[in-house]
C-alpha cells in the first residue's frame, strides 16, 4: 500500500496511493491520487509508513490526517466550545473559556495538536499546581487545576474525533488527590489551616438569627436581612437568588403555612450587565418547600415592603442604588430604605461585601462566605434528619453521590434505618399429630 523510496541526498520519501474526494470530502470510487511525504532517515520514514497504512485500513485519507494533525490546540479548541453552545449554559460555557484563555491558550494554544505529548500536559499541571495564581496570597486552589486538565482533556478528545491525533495525551494525566481531601467541609479538620485548602464555614441556626438582627438593626436593612435567611433556608445559590421573581413563590394567603419557590432561571453581573440564563443543571430546576414561619416572612414582605409585589416579574429581592445613581435619581441617600432599587435583582457580593460580611465580623462570627449560607441549609437540613436524597433535590445536585461526598458527615447516623422496621421472626409451633398410644386394662 505505502513504501519507502531512497533518496539521493540519503533523505527518505514515503509514497502511497489514496481515493481522491469530491468538494463535500467524500471519496471519489475508481479515482486515487498520489502522495509522498520526505523523512529525515529511514525510521521516521518506516513509522509515517506504518501511520498511513493505519489511517487507510480505517477509511482515513493520510494526508487529511496530518493537515488534522498540524491545526493548532487553539482550532480544536474553537471547535470544542463551538459544539457545546446551547447544550450547557452560557455561564458554564464562559467558565470553560475562561479557564482556556488563562492557563491554556498561551502555553498550548499555537501549539499543533499532534505535537502535543504527555509530558506537556504533565509540565502544565505542575505549572498550575506550583505557582500563586495571580493577586492570591496562597497557591492556586488544586481545585482549579482538576479543571483546567478537564477542559484540555477534552479539547484534545476533539482532535481525537477528528482523526488528528490517535490518543489523548491528557487522559491518564490526573489533578493530585481528591477533592474529599483538599477540600474539607469541616473548619474542624486538622488541615483546615494549611494555605491553599478551602474549609466550608456553615452557620448555626442561631448565628445566622445574630447576623439578620444586626444587619436588621445596626444597619437598618431588613430587606437584605431577610433575604441572608431566605438564602440560608432555602440553599439556593446566589445566581439563582438574582433570578428569583416574585412569580416564583408559592404561598397561601393563610398565615403559619408552609410555601414553596421555584427555581428556574439564574442572573449574573457581567460587565456591568445582568445576564439571565438556566440554572447550573437540569437537575438545579427544582422546587424548594419553604418553612411555615419563613413563608410568613415573606407573605409580610410582599405585602408591606416590596413596591411591586403585583407584578410576578419584579425581582424578589431588589438591588442597590449606587450613591451617584442615587443622587442622579433625586433619592435621599441617608435614608437607607431609599436606596433599595426593586428594579433590579439582588447583588450578592455587594450584599456580602456591605452588610453580612461587616455583621459576622462585629459579632465574632465565623468568617463565612455568601455560599456557605447553601452549606448552612445542607449541614442543619441533614443534621436535622431530612433523608440525604431529599436534601440532594433541595440543593439541586446533579447527583446523590454528591450530596454524599460533600455533606456526608452531617449525615444523621440514624438516617437509613426503616420507619417501620420489620419484626423479628418467629416460627409457629408445630402442630402435635401424634396419637398417644393408650393402654388396655
Amino acid at each position: 500500500m505505502a513504501y519507502i523510496r531512497e533518496l539521493p541526498n540519503g533523505r527518505y520519501k514515503v509514497c502511497w496511493r489514496e481515493n481522491a474526494r469530491d468538494d463535500y470530502g467524500a471519496p471519489i470510487v475508481g479515482k486515487y491520487v498520489q502522495r509522498a511525504e520526505t523523512c529525515a532517515d529511514y525510521k521516521a520514514a518506516e513509522r509515517r509508513k506504518v501511520a498511513i497504512e493505519t489511517a487507510a485500513e480505517i477509511g482515513q485519507s493520510p494526508s487529511e490526517a496530518r493537515v488534522a494533525a498540524t491545526r493548532t490546540l487553539g482550532a480544536y479548541a474553537r471547535d470544542y466550545f463551538g459544539s457545546l453552545r446551547g447544550i450547557i449554559s452560557n455561564r458554564t460555557l464562559d467558565g470553560y473559556i475562561g479557564l482556556y484563555r488563562v492557563h491554556i491558550q498561551d502555553d498550548l494554544g499555537s501549539r499543533p495538536v499532534g505535537s502535543i505529548r504527555v509530558a506537556d500536559v504533565k509540565r502544565l499541571r505542575a505549572e498550575l499546581l506550583s505557582t500563586n495564581a495571580i493577586g492570591r496570597k496562597y497557591q492556586r486552589n488544586p481545585k482549579t487545576a482538576a479543571q483546567v486538565l478537564g477542559v484540555l482533556r477534552r479539547i484534545l478528545d476533539t482532535a481525537v474525533e477528528n482523526g488528528a491525533i490517535a490518543a489523548n495525551p491528557a487522559a491518564i494525566v490526573k489533578a493530585r488527590g481528591s477533592s474529599a481531601k483538599l477540600h474539607p467541609t469541616r473548619p474542624c479538620d486538622s488541615q483546615a489551616d494549611e494555605p491553599g485548602r478551602f474549609v466550608a464555614r456553615p452557620l448555626s441556626g442561631e448565628q445566622i438569627a445574630q447576623a439578620a438582627d444586626w444587619i436588621t438593626r445596626v444597619q437598618c436593612s431588613p430587606v437584605y436581612a431577610l433575604a441572608v435567611v431566605f438564602a440560608a433556608y432555602t440553599g439556593v445559590r446566589a445566581a439563582e437568588l438574582a433570578g428569583l421573581q416574585v412569580g416564583d413563590l408559592t404561598l397561601s394567603m393563610h398565615p403559619g403555612t408552609a410555601g414553596a419557590v421555584r427555581v428556574e432561571r439564574t442572573k449574573s453581573k457581567r460587565a456591568g450587565a445582568w445576564i439571565t440564563d438556566t440554572p447550573k443543571s437540569a437537575k438545579s430546576v427544582r422546587t424548594v418547600p419553604l418553612d411555615g414561619w419563613l413563608a410568613d416572612d415573606l407573605r409580610t414582605y410582599l405585602a408591606d415592603t416590596h413596591p411591586n409585589a403585583a407584578d410576578p416579574k419584579a425581582p424578589l429581592f431588589p438591588g442597590r442604588h449606587s450613591m451617584r445613581a442615587a443622587l442622579a435619581a433625586g433619592v435621599d441617600t441617608r435614608d437607607k430604605a431609599a436606596r433599595y432599587d426593586y428594579s433590579q435583582p439582588i447583588d450578592c457580593s455587594n450584599v456580602y461585601k456591605r452588610y453580612l460580611a461587616p455583621a459576622l465580623q462585629s459579632l465574632k462570627l465565623p468568617a463565612s462566605r455568601w455560599h456557605d449560607l447553601r452549606h448552612s441549609f445542607a449541614v442543619m437540613s441533614l443534621s436535622n434528619g431530612e433523608h440525604y436524597m431529599q436534601v440532594s433535590k433541595w440543593l439541586g445536585h446533579s447527583t446523590f453521590t454528591l450530596t454524599l461526598d460533600v455533606y456526608g458527615d452531617y449525615i444523621s447516623s440514624s438516617e437509613g434505618g426503616k420507619a417501620a422496621p420489620l419484626a423479628r421472626p418467629v416460627a409457629k409451633a408445630a402442630e402435635n399429630k401424634v396419637v398417644p398410644l393408650q393402654r388396655n386394662g
